[in-house]
């Protein structure tokens, strides 16, 4: 997952893999402060979350 704010890479990291039953609950928190005079500014911010599917890999996003 990538998370931009105007051409800032705010947070960068891999999604995890499900597991079988429920699937996944993924909590991720971090501390932005450093970001917050790019954030007083007018900007777009991009959530690019990328899905793989496989044989093994066949779930969707659910989002809340």
């Amino acid at each position: 997952m990538i998370v931009n704010y105007s051409i800032k890479t705010v947070w960068r990291t891999s999604t995890p893999e499900p597991i079988k039953g429920d699937g996944i609950i993924w909590t991720y928190l971090k501390d932005v402060t450093r970001y917050i005079p790019l954030f007083t500014n007018k900007g777009t911010l991009i959530l690019q979350l990328d899905n793989l599917l496989t044989s093994s890999l066949d779930g969707q996003y659910a989002g809340k």
